[in-house]
């Protein structure tokens, strides 16, 4: 019973790592382990059981023998039996050694092939981690360049949307000069009326007066044509009046086409400046919509500069889970291709910037 002892014995390596809870049997998880020590107590007391059906005559005939107080008449020995018993004990004991070894051999090779798929799985997960690094500095690279892009476009078409902007403030000042100047010209328009019209006036009593000379002389020349003083003196004045009401026609004739002038220039910068309003509002429009826009854009710009990649450690345990990696950044959805063109029509505005993402367009 001792040599059968003996060869169920099995050694089992333990190593106990820093980790007091993480202990490897080199060989055997904990469970096959208990299995095993399940299976070598079964065959020991299977062993008891042959021992005691074997010997076990022996076992009380000897007991009897020692103790006083048994019995004498006791049946005589049966060596045959015995023989026969012995045989078929040493059969049957070499029969389970032999299916020990058998067993202890196959263990051995489970063994083996236990460590060569431990170390295979020991690379393939080295294999992985090292590819799943790889893919995150590849990704993070990916989006940094991606982001440098993004801020570049955004410093350019912020630059370009300063410079348009002064271009138009300062074109909207020369329009408040010209607004100014449309003011002065219909001041000057209605000077101009109320001159136009006091000439009229005058020049409807010139003309009263003309008629008042031309009877008065043809009264002095049929009813005294002796008169000849008052007669001359009355052709005198109506030359007078004649060559006043001329030069008044031709003052009226002037200031009309002054005054023509100035309304049709008055009623062109009008349109001008209704033109320019229009173009004014569509310009505030679009510039709420750029700040919008910038906005939006760096709050993105922010939110992706916040984001930083999870670094992961290159042990790889075997008995542990594989660890939950972290991508470096969210992912991206159609960043670039989001940007919205604000193409408002307007006359006389053009960018002459050649950025095909440009906010400003004619």
């Amino acid at each position: 019973m001792t040599a059968v002892t003996t060869l169920t014995k099995i050694g089992y390596d333990v190593v106990t790592r820093e980790d007091p809870e993480e202990v490897l049997f080199y060989g055997f998880s904990a469970s096959q382990f208990r299995e095993e020590i399940e299976y070598i107590k079964k065959i020991r007391s299977t062993l008891e059981k042959v021992r005691t059906q074997v010997f076990g005559d022996d076992c009380d005939g000897c007991r009897r023998q020692t103790s006083g107080d048994e019995v004498q008449n006791q049946t005589p020995w049966n060596s045959s039996d015995s023989e026969t018993r012995a045989t078929s004990f040493y059969s049957r004991y070499h029969q389970i050694l032999e299916d020990i070894k058998e067993k202890d051999r196959q263990l051995y090779h489970i063994n083996l092939e236990n460590q060569e798929l431990e170390i295979r799985l020991e690379a393939s997960r080295e294999a992985g981690a090292g590819a799943l690094r790889d893919a995150s500095r590849k990704l993070f690279d990916m989006y940094q360049t991606r982001l440098e892009e993004v801020r570049r476009k955004h410093l350019e078409d912020k630059q370009i949307l300063q410079a348009y902007t002064e271009e138009q403030e300062q074109k909207l000042r020369k329009r408040m000069e010209m607004a100014s100047a449309l003011e002065e010209k219909q001041t000057r328009v209605s000077e101009l009326e109320k001159r136009v019209e006091r000439m009229e006036n005058e020049k409807k009593v010139l003309t009263e007066r003309n008629k008042f000379i031309e009877k008065e002389t043809l009264i002095i020349s049929h009813n005294h044509p002796d008169d000849i003083k008052s007669l001359r003196a009355c052709q005198m004045e109506a030359a007078v009046l004649r060559e006043k009401i001329s030069h008044l026609d031709d003052m009226v004739l002037s200031q009309n086409r002054k005054l023509r002038s100035s309304i049709q220039q008055i009623e062109q910068l009008k349109r001008e400046l209704s033109g320019q309003d229009k173009v004014i509002w569509s310009l505030h429009e679009r510039l709420l919509s750029a700040e919008a826009q910038n906005k939006e854009l760096k709050y993105k710009v922010d939110f992706w500069s916040s984001q930083h990649p999870e670094i992961a450690s290159t042990t790889v345990s075997v008995n542990a889970l594989p660890l939950k990696r972290k991508f470096p950044l969210p992912k991206l959805t159609n960043v670039s291709h989001s940007r919205t063109s604000y193409g408002l029509q307007s006359s006389g505005t053009t960018c002459k910037c050649k950025n095909s993402s440009c906010l400003v367009k004619e």
